[in-house]
């Protein structure tokens, strides 16, 4: 019998805590490991370019195909303490930088482990909660994650100042240890292989527009799989437009977010060449992660009031007001240091709503995981070509720049607009119950007692439920 009965408390708890250590092997604290190298180890920025964009290459290379492989292996787990045993290996080796090759080479090496985790957590939360209860799970999830990076990088600035300044790397070792022994306290049966692919209980390979999904028990968990197969390759692509819009979305987002940051570190005077810049830089830091993780938390209180597709809106709306606010604020330090509150809540919006807008818009296709990748993969792609952009709009005066980068910021909220439909469950199911489908083998029903601990599952007689 296949999981009669699911601690619920238990294995979220257990998904809750995997994210916040998991935070530092996702994340990589980049801007305090490249204050490290600027200040302490004497790099040029020529070689931190070269750094960023060797690690940049290295993800994008391995990110979809790292969401295509945890969609079809079982272990996930193994997958994700491998991926966090990379990064520790790697963070040792930037503890004790002998060469700019040897970190070159550990950089690459997390860039690839970091490629894995991020698909192997939402395959592992999917095949776990179901897809009803995702999108809870998910941003429960992206709490922990947040708050796992604020808490790593507020410690890494303390130790920073207390003169422990390869600190950052040892909290990185220390937190991808932690994960790599974490995730095996998730038990393997609680992680359906079929489910964490995007499939779907008793559709007979049937796409469920309705966008409710319970998880079922049953005695004979294959007649529940019968007949489904994941879509090809040259499917997803033709056929999930939508999918496809939401990476050039999110692509475009990140291809403006990224030109900002350097934009506005010019106007606020940081310089990690001086302890007051360092101070600046690392005050940034801070206030970023904090509105990213205020972000989340008020998605998850606001997430079934507003709907996705505003919650999407209102994220990508924080990059064009961001442009367009930043020159009026020029001269006023303290001003335009809060709009990097803006840039955190974004960040924070974009990066939670993309996974759920993933599930909603392939569920069924078994390609779960590998249209994570994609998204995954448009956005180190828009981070990537914001070094081109960058560029072009250097010679700009600094008003000029930033409204320009505005307009970048409006083309993406324009398309999300126009071709991205709402995916909230009420609102799917209100309009599947005008058009029916009679075509369900196997449906499902839960009974939850809101003061247990345990749900059970049943399968009801065949019928039609719609």
């Amino acid at each position: 019998e296949y999981m009669g009965v699911i601690s619920r408390d238990t294995t979220s708890f257990m998904l809750t805590a995997l994210n916040f250590f998991s935070a530092p092997v996702r994340d990589g604290l980049l801007p305090i490991v490249l204050i490290y190298l600027l200040r302490m180890q004497g790099w040029q920025s020529s070689d931190v370019f070269r750094l960023l964009s060797i690690q940049l290459i290295a993800s994008i290379s391995v990110q979809t195909l790292a969401g295509d492989i945890v969609d079809k292996s079982p272990p996930k787990r193994g997958l994700f303490a491998c991926a966090c045993l990379a990064a520790f290996i790697a963070a040792l080796f930037s503890i004790f930088p002998r060469s700019i090759n040897l970190v070159l080479a550990a950089r690459i090496m997390f860039g690839v482990a970091s490629a894995f985790v991020t698909p192997c957590i939402t395959g592992m939360t999917l095949g776990v909660v179901g897809e009803e209860h995702f999108a809870a799970q998910t941003t429960t999830n992206e709490i922990a994650r947040k708050s796992g990076n604020l808490v790593a990088t507020f410690l890494s600035i303390v130790l920073w100042w207390l003169g422990y300044t390869e600190s950052v790397f040892v909290i990185i070792a220390i937190f991808s240890i932690m994960s790599a022994v974490l995730v095996f306290w998730i038990p393997y049966e609680h992680i359906d292989a079929m489910l964490a692919r995007g499939f779907q209980y008793g559709r007979n390979n049937q796409r469920m527009k309705s966008g409710i999904f319970t998880q079922p028990v049953a005695a004979d968990h294959d007649k529940l799989w019968h007949g489904q197969k994941e879509i090809t390759y040259a499917q997803l692509f033709l056929k999930e437009k939508h999918l496809l819009v939401l990476c050039a979305v999110v692509m475009l987002f990140y291809l403006g977010f990224a030109c900002v940051t350097p934009r506005l570190d010019q106007e606020l005077g940081v310089d990690v060449t001086s302890d007051k810049g360092i101070a600046m830089a690392h005050a940034m830091t801070l206030v970023s992660s904090c509105a990213s993780l205020a972000a989340c938390v008020w998605i998850k209180i606001r997430l079934d009031d507003l709907g996705r597709k505003q919650l999407f809106m209102f994220g990508l709306a924080t990059l064009p007001v961001r442009g367009l606010i930043i020159p009026f604020l020029s001269g006023h330090r303290h001003l335009l240091f809060l709009t990097e509150l803006l840039g955190g809540l974004g960040d924070g919006t974009i990066v939670l709503m993309s996974q759920i807008l993933v599930c909603d818009l392939i569920q069924g296709t078994g390609r779960f995981n590998l249209g994570i990748g994609l998204v995954a993969t448009a956005q180190l792609a828009g981070q990537g070509f914001s070094q081109l952009l960058e560029e072009v709009v250097a010679s700009l005066p600094d008003e000029i720049a930033f409204w320009s980068l505005a307009v970048v910021g409006l083309i993406p909220f324009l398309m999300f607009v126009r071709f991205i439909p709402e995916t909230s469950p009420e609102v799917v199911f209100a309009a599947h119950k005008q058009f029916p489908v009679m075509d369900a083998e196997v449906d499902v029903e839960v009974d939850v007692d809101a003061d247990a601990d345990e749900i059970s599952y049943q399968i009801p007689p065949k019928e039609n439920n719609f």
